[in-house]
Formats: C-alpha cells, structure tokens, sequence
C-alpha cells in the first residue's frame, strides 16, 4: 500500500520549498513525486529534480479540471504501477482540490493508496490578501487536515494568519515554518495530517478568469533591465517565475504578489530565457506586459498566452 500526501498553497506560499524539507521524513523508503504547474513552463520540477525520487510534472492547468484530469490519472497509474512506498502531489496554487477523494476513489478500486490527508502551504505575509480575495485559497484550505504557517521569520506577528485559519477550517492542526523547514515536534502532524472537505465532490472546469503568461526574454538583457522590466507588470500578477540566463549569469525569477526576486543560480535547466507570470480576474496583466515589452524595445521579448 501506498501513502499518499496532498500538498496545495496559494501560489508564492513555499510548496516547493516545504516538499523538499518534507521528503527527509521518508528517508530509505521509495518515494514518487507528481508536481502540477498552472502556467506552461515546467519550473517547479526542475528545482526538485535532484531529490531521491521518481518525479512527474503536469503543466498548463490544474490536474483537478477536467482539461488535465486524465494526465493526472495517467501519471498516478504509472507511479503505483512501481508500488512506491510514498506518493507525494504538489498541485498548483491555483487549483482546487475539492475532488480529491472522488480522484482517487475512482483510480484506486484495488485499495493499493492509503491517503494521509492534505497539508496546505499558507504564507504568513500575504495570506490575509488571499484568502480574502481567491476562492481557491478558500477551498484549498477547507479541505486540509494540518496547515503549515510559512515565512514566519518575515514578520513578527502571525497571529492573524492563525486566527483567519481557525475562522475557515477551526479542525486545522497548524505547523509554524520558515523555508519550508519545521522541528521535530511537527513530525507527526505533517505524517498524519488527516483531511476534511465535502468526499463527493467532482472535477471542475478550468476558471477562465486565471490567465498565464509565458514571457521568452533576450538573452542580451541586463540584469538591472530585466528587474526595471518585471517591475513594470509584478504588480497586476499574482506569482511570475522562471530561469534566466543573461550574460551576468543564470538567475531564478520568483516573484510573489508584488515583491520582487531575481537571485543567482548554479542551475543549468537546459530551458530557454522563459518566466510565467500569472493571474486573475480583473487583473489587467495582458496590457502591462505589453506595454512593459514596449518600453524595453529593442529588446527581443516574446509574449505567449
């Protein structure tokens, strides 16, 4: 049998960085990882490639909408057709996980997934602001069995962030957490995080008012344009992300709400210049980064939709 962990999050909350704190709980054992990409880069996976895992990635939708669903179906296929001992699934920060119990009711009639429940990523920076205003953040987190506080060493007072979770889901266990990392004395509520959520619940349809962009950037550009560039656009997008390589050196982009990051890596992902910017309803994010492109011209910058 299988153990299975959800690990969802609003987009920007650390899943990834939480994911590869958490895969050191399940040293010797034989673990498969699923990471889901909203946008049309795989970014995410290339930064977990190096774990000791067999790794499949889905992008370009939620695996939890109908448009991806069979993806999602065929890759849990393969990865308990080699009988893991741990199966792991980060999906995006724009799904909803609300039919993960019917998902897998329906993949598993043989009884071979032991789920363990959903750990939800919430950040304690900008978690007011989403859950306030993504409808997703709510069903993501109504459904988590243990919630994880992230970023905690960026504020001295989460105290609202816990409270706006208890108001939401008041059965939520709450870890505290800061790069993902958490002590020992949270090891049993993340093994064993239990979940919550109507059980009945059925795939939806992809949201049509989240948008991703795919951005292709010049390799000729500097590094202080492509941050004044970003900087024209970061605040109409809820995440942009992605590698760089300029003739400074390769940068990882990772950007959430409107905070700016662009720092130096060694890692060599074999991708071209490509970020993601994505976002939501209401948010004029397709003008901005047109008018951000023409402000850089002659730059050669490429926009995909």
């Amino acid at each position: 049998m299988t153990d299975f962990y959800l690990i969802t999050g609003f987009l920007g909350a650390g899943k990834t960085s939480f994911l590869k704190e958490f895969v050191r709980l399940f040293e010797g054992k034989k673990i498969s990882i699923i990471v889901n990409e909203f946008g049309k880069e795989n970014i995410d996976g290339h930064l977990l490639e190096n774990l000791k895992a067999k790794l499949a990635t889905i992008i370009n939708g939620s695996i939890f909408c109908v448009c991806r669903l069979e993806d999602f179906e065929k890759a849990l296929d393969e990865m308990l057709g080699e009988s893991p001992d741990v199966l792991l699934v980060e999906s995006s920060g724009l799904s909803d996980p609300s039919a993960i119990n019917q998902i897998l009711k329906r993949r598993d009639p043989g009884g071979l997934i032991n789920y363990k429940g959903c750990i939800c990523i919430a950040d304690a920076i900008n978690f007011k602001k989403v859950i306030s205003t993504s409808v997703v953040s709510q069903k993501q987190l109504a459904i988590a069995g243990t919630v994880v506080i992230n970023k905690i060493d960026l504020t001295n007072d989460w105290e609202e962030t816990k409270n706006l979770i208890k108001a939401h889901n008041p059965n939520a266990q709450i870890v505290e957490s800061a790069f993902g990392a958490f002590s020992p004395p949270a090891h049993d509520l993340l093994l064993n995080p239990g979940s919550y959520g109507d059980s009945s619940s059925e795939p939806g349809r992809r949201d049509l008012t989240l948008q991703s962009y795919l951005i292709e950037i010049d390799s000729e550009m500097s590094l202080k344009d492509l941050k004044a560039f970003i900087g024209l656009f970061i605040d109409r997008t809820y995440r942009i992300k992605g590698f760089v390589s300029l003739n400074e050196g390769n940068f990882f982009v990772d950007c959430v709400s409107d905070k700016l990051k662009v720092i130096p890596t060694d890692k060599a992902t074999g991708q071209s210049n490509r970020i993601v910017a994505l976002s939501g309803k209401g948010m004029p994010t397709r003008a901005a980064i047109r008018d951000a492109v023409k402000a850089f011209d002659p730059y050669k910058i490429d926009i995909e939709s």
